[in-house]
């Protein structure tokens, strides 16, 4: 029993030293800036979102209902890529 504690003592003081000489090797998260601005026109609709590690997939319903697909580089808030849908847009409801 007293060789757990000591032990126990042993690893709490080693994280300790480790943490104050700052001797890990992680890396913080780089900051990711806040917005990216998307330039649809007035009365577009935001349909869907996926986001993946690298990249934001985000799905536009335009006011004259077309379809568009806009990628975003979340790392650089930039627009990357724009995609036009053809073919007639589903019914609403």
């Amino acid at each position: 029993m007293g060789l757990l504690i000591v032990a126990g003592f042993a690893v709490i003081a080693t994280e300790l030293v480790i943490r104050a000489a700052g001797m890990r090797t992680e890396q913080a998260p780089a900051a990711v800036p806040a917005a990216a601005s998307l330039n649809l026109p007035e009365g577009s609709r935001i349909v869907g979102l996926v986001a993946t590690d690298d990249h934001v997939t985000v799905h536009v319903r335009l006011p004259d209902g077309s379809d568009r697909l806009v990628l975003i580089d979340p790392q650089a808030a930039a627009v990357t890529a724009r995609f036009v849908l053809f073919g007639s847009p589903p019914a609403d409801p």
